[in-house]
């Protein structure tokens, strides 16, 4: 499933994933193989944590690339900025499988991975979207852009917490 998931992402397709749960029918006659779902109802989690990885949904331009690591979670974007658009880049998430620890992001300039200080990040109350805003659009306007986004790590203390103070650009 993750290779084909990582295929779907190079391509830049969209992808659903179907199949929910077993019913005895002629069409799945894998049993529980083929669903979300175990024999006893709980979820697959390997299935789960495939389908709920780090994903850009809307583009403030045009998408380049865009991949998603399925052993770290690192997910990386870019895409041509257009500041005709008003709407602002979005990224899905599952913080509590994918990022546990709390998590880092940067957005910059593709070519020269200079950092952009003036963007700001929302986030939804249930934390699963990320909406990137950009104050001067003009300036950027037609430049390759790039997001990335990692887990926050252990350190030896202990665990680094995600707090708000995390939301900010990393040099």
């Amino acid at each position: 499933m993750t290779s084909s998931l990582q295929a779907f992402n190079t391509a830049l397709a969209s992808w659903a994933y179907w199949m929910y749960k077993g019913f005895g029918d002629f069409t799945t006659t894998g049993g529980a193989a083929e669903g979300m779902f175990n024999d006893d109802s709980t979820p697959q989690a390997l299935k789960l944590k495939a389908i709920t990885q780090t994903y850009a949904y809307a583009f403030q331009g045009t998408p380049e690339e865009m991949y998603f690591s399925p052993t770290s979670g690192s997910f990386y974007t870019s895409w041509i900025f257009d500041s005709s658009i008003l709407a602002p880049t979005q990224v899905y998430m599952n913080p509590s499988i994918w990022y546990p620890n709390g998590y880092k992001w940067t957005v910059s300039k593709t070519k020269s991975g200079t950092a952009i200080p003036a963007v700001t990040v929302k986030k939804t109350e249930d934390g699963h979207d990320l909406a990137f805003n950009f104050f001067d659009t003009l300036i950027e306007d037609n430049r390759s852009m790039e997001i990335l986004i990692t887990q926050t790590l252990a350190t030896l203390e202990g665990v680094i917490p995600a707090t708000e103070e995390d939301l900010s650009i990393v040099y």
